[in-house]
């Protein structure tokens, strides 16, 4: 099944794209999670996030959201591998 495209990254320039799934299947069950990118999107919107809140001058938003971006990327035990 090809994946389609959600949202577009300007950060890394690539597209972040989740499978086609049935409503049946709850996130973070079984293979759907392996499938579904959710910490690799919320890496992606707070470093977005971050560069609108630097552009508006908010330096300590900027930074937490960054703070966010790399939890968002650390593997944790309850995240997919």
């Amino acid at each position: 099944m090809q994946p389609k495209i959600v949202a577009y990254c300007l950060y890394c320039q690539e597209g972040l794209s989740v499978p086609d799934r049935e409503a049946s299947q709850e996130p973070g069950a079984g293979a759907y999670a392996a499938d579904y990118p959710v910490r690799e999107y919320v890496a992606a919107m707070a470093v977005e996030l971050a560069s609108m809140a630097r552009w508006d001058g908010d330096e300590t938003l900027a930074s937490a959201l960054e703070v966010a971006a790399d939890m968002a990327r650390k593997e944790t035990s309850t995240s997919s591998t």
